[in-house]
Protein backbone atom coordinates (compact mmCIF):
# COMPACT_ATOMS: atom_id res chain seq x y z
CA UNK A 1 0.00 0.00 0.00
CA UNK A 2 1.43 3.17 -0.70
CA UNK A 3 0.02 6.86 0.03
CA UNK A 4 -2.18 8.48 -2.82
CA UNK A 5 -3.64 11.88 -1.50
CA UNK A 6 -1.14 14.75 0.60
CA UNK A 7 -4.56 15.78 2.28
CA UNK A 8 -4.16 12.07 4.14
CA UNK A 9 -0.33 13.28 5.61
CA UNK A 10 -0.61 16.98 6.30
CA UNK A 11 -0.88 18.28 9.65
CA UNK A 12 -3.71 20.40 10.90
CA UNK A 13 -3.20 23.36 13.74
CA UNK A 14 -4.75 20.37 16.39
CA UNK A 15 -2.05 18.06 15.20
CA UNK A 16 0.91 20.37 16.00
CA UNK A 17 3.11 19.74 19.15
CA UNK A 18 2.63 23.54 19.90
CA UNK A 19 0.23 26.61 18.86
CA UNK A 20 0.06 26.73 15.34
CA UNK A 21 -1.21 28.69 13.16
CA UNK A 22 -1.49 27.97 9.20
CA UNK A 23 -0.17 31.09 7.15
CA UNK A 24 0.04 29.63 4.12
CA UNK A 25 -0.03 26.47 1.75
CA UNK A 26 0.93 25.94 -1.99
CA UNK A 27 1.47 22.96 -4.38
CA UNK A 28 5.51 22.57 -5.08
CA UNK A 29 7.45 20.88 -7.36
CA UNK A 30 9.74 17.54 -7.03
CA UNK A 31 13.06 18.23 -5.27
CA UNK A 32 15.08 17.09 -8.00
CA UNK A 33 12.38 19.22 -10.90
CA UNK A 34 12.48 19.11 -13.72
CA UNK A 35 14.49 15.80 -13.74
CA UNK A 36 13.16 13.07 -12.75
CA UNK A 37 11.79 11.39 -10.29
CA UNK A 38 8.74 14.04 -11.28
CA UNK A 39 6.42 13.98 -8.25
CA UNK A 40 2.79 13.30 -8.19
CA UNK A 41 1.57 15.92 -6.29
CA UNK A 42 3.69 18.14 -3.99
CA UNK A 43 2.29 20.96 -1.43
CA UNK A 44 4.51 23.39 1.25
CA UNK A 45 2.52 24.45 4.00
CA UNK A 46 4.03 27.36 6.48
CA UNK A 47 3.22 27.61 9.52
CA UNK A 48 3.49 30.23 12.91
CA UNK A 49 4.12 28.72 15.77
CA UNK A 50 3.59 30.10 19.36
CA UNK A 51 2.23 33.63 17.61
CA UNK A 52 6.05 34.52 18.31
CA UNK A 53 7.95 36.61 15.36
CA UNK A 54 10.63 34.55 13.96
CA UNK A 55 9.19 31.40 14.92
CA UNK A 56 8.15 29.60 11.99
CA UNK A 57 7.86 25.89 9.99
CA UNK A 58 8.08 24.94 6.61
CA UNK A 59 6.81 21.42 6.04
CA UNK A 60 6.91 20.34 2.56
CA UNK A 61 5.39 16.88 1.60
CA UNK A 62 5.88 15.03 -2.07
CA UNK A 63 3.86 11.76 -2.98
CA UNK A 64 5.60 9.79 -5.82
CA UNK A 65 4.80 6.80 -7.80
CA UNK A 66 6.97 4.30 -5.87
CA UNK A 67 9.19 4.32 -2.48
CA UNK A 68 12.23 3.93 -5.16
CA UNK A 69 11.52 7.39 -6.93
CA UNK A 70 11.10 8.87 -3.78
CA UNK A 71 14.23 8.09 -1.77
CA UNK A 72 15.83 8.72 -5.26
CA UNK A 73 14.57 12.38 -5.56
CA UNK A 74 15.03 13.03 -1.87
CA UNK A 75 19.03 11.46 -1.99
CA UNK A 76 19.70 13.71 -5.47
CA UNK A 77 17.27 16.42 -4.70
CA UNK A 78 18.17 17.57 -0.75
CA UNK A 79 21.19 19.63 -2.37
CA UNK A 80 18.33 21.68 -4.08
CA UNK A 81 16.79 21.98 -0.58
CA UNK A 82 19.19 24.78 0.67
CA UNK A 83 21.40 27.31 -0.38
CA UNK A 84 23.86 26.05 1.84
CA UNK A 85 26.99 23.33 0.84
CA UNK A 86 29.96 22.08 2.59
CA UNK A 87 33.09 21.11 1.49
CA UNK A 88 33.90 17.51 2.47
CA UNK A 89 36.55 15.23 0.61
CA UNK A 90 37.46 18.27 -2.20
CA UNK A 91 34.11 18.39 -2.80
CA UNK A 92 30.86 20.55 -2.32
CA UNK A 93 28.16 18.85 -0.58
CA UNK A 94 24.87 19.15 0.73
CA UNK A 95 24.33 20.19 4.15
CA UNK A 96 21.95 17.58 4.26
CA UNK A 97 23.44 14.56 6.38
CA UNK A 98 22.27 11.19 6.54
CA UNK A 99 21.61 10.81 10.69
CA UNK A 100 22.30 7.60 12.94
CA UNK A 101 19.88 4.80 13.40
CA UNK A 102 18.29 6.51 16.64
CA UNK A 103 17.42 9.62 14.45
CA UNK A 104 15.88 7.77 12.32
CA UNK A 105 12.35 8.96 10.84
CA UNK A 106 10.75 6.33 8.28
CA UNK A 107 13.66 4.72 6.27
CA UNK A 108 15.78 6.84 5.44
CA UNK A 109 16.30 10.14 7.21
CA UNK A 110 18.80 13.11 6.61
CA UNK A 111 19.62 16.07 9.18
CA UNK A 112 20.69 19.87 8.70
CA UNK A 113 20.70 21.73 11.78
CA UNK A 114 17.48 21.91 13.19
CA UNK A 115 16.22 20.54 9.65
CA UNK A 116 15.00 17.04 8.67
CA UNK A 117 14.74 15.29 5.31
CA UNK A 118 12.86 11.95 5.26
CA UNK A 119 11.72 9.41 3.12
CA UNK A 120 8.77 6.72 4.23
CA UNK A 121 7.50 4.63 1.69
CA UNK A 122 6.77 6.99 -1.54
CA UNK A 123 6.75 9.99 0.80
CA UNK A 124 9.48 12.82 0.82
CA UNK A 125 8.63 14.98 3.75
CA UNK A 126 10.95 18.28 4.92
CA UNK A 127 10.68 19.76 8.15
CA UNK A 128 12.89 23.48 8.36
CA UNK A 129 12.77 26.21 10.17
CA UNK A 130 14.77 28.84 8.12
CA UNK A 131 15.31 31.83 11.55
CA UNK A 132 17.32 28.97 13.85
CA UNK A 133 14.30 29.91 16.44
CA UNK A 134 12.31 27.09 16.87
CA UNK A 135 13.76 23.93 19.06
CA UNK A 136 14.71 20.63 17.78
CA UNK A 137 12.49 18.82 20.10
CA UNK A 138 9.51 20.46 17.94
CA UNK A 139 10.95 20.01 14.83
CA UNK A 140 11.56 16.51 15.64
CA UNK A 141 8.11 16.28 17.47
CA UNK A 142 6.15 17.47 13.66
CA UNK A 143 8.64 15.10 12.01
CA UNK A 144 7.47 11.88 14.18
CA UNK A 145 3.64 13.20 13.95
CA UNK A 146 3.80 13.04 10.10
CA UNK A 147 5.76 9.46 10.02
CA UNK A 148 2.85 8.58 11.90
CA UNK A 149 0.18 9.35 9.80
CA UNK A 150 2.11 8.04 7.07
CA UNK A 151 2.11 4.62 8.93
CA UNK A 152 -0.94 4.75 9.95
CA UNK A 153 -2.10 4.61 6.12
CA UNK A 154 0.50 2.00 5.02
Amino acid sequence: MMVKHLDSIRLTAEEMPVTARLSSGRPIFSPTSPSKPECIAGCCDRWWLENKPGKNVAIRYWIFESPEDAETSATNGRKFLSARMIYIGGQWESIYREVTANENYGDKTWRADNNILFVKNNVVVQVSEPARQVDLEIIQSIARRIETKIANIL
